[in-house]
């Protein structure tokens, strides 16, 4: 979750950016986020199915349920919406940036937003249990 929420504090200075200094910014700060980022959510993931198990027959089902589905949904949406546009970015020149870059970096964006909103809900009914 705090991965996703970085992006997204960082989303209204960014979106001011031009498109050269965007691209160079993506490129640099976020070199290991797939590392820790991938390992964690996958962790996440399978710690919410373990709960899911371990409080089976119970009404926490139910909660287990939702952050396993929200946890799942911002996994999807990273590979539906986000690593499609870090795979585009990554094949442009640095000054070469081609005229619609801006529904790249608005998919990008905005994929992380959803991801961060989710992995909110995920954490927020985990604690309720």
């Amino acid at each position: 979750m705090g991965l996703a929420w970085a992006c997204v504090l960082e989303m209204p200075q960014k979106m001011r950016f031009d498109a050269t200094l965007y691209v160079f910014l993506n490129r640099q700060l976020y070199a290991y986020f797939a590392y820790v980022g991938g390992s964690a959510e996958v962790g996440a993931i399978l710690g919410c199915l373990v709960l899911c198990v371990l409080v089976r027959r119970r009404p926490a089902l139910v909660l287990a349920s939702i952050a396993a589905a929200c946890a799942v949904g911002a996994l999807a949406i990273w590979c539906a919406f986000v690593s499609p546009m870090n795979a585009e970015m990554a094949r442009w020149a640095p000054f070469a940036i081609p005229s619609d870059w801006i529904r790249v970096r608005n998919q990008w964006e905005h994929g992380h937003l959803a991801r961060a909103l989710l992995w909110s809900v995920a954490l927020g009914t985990v604690a309720f249990i």
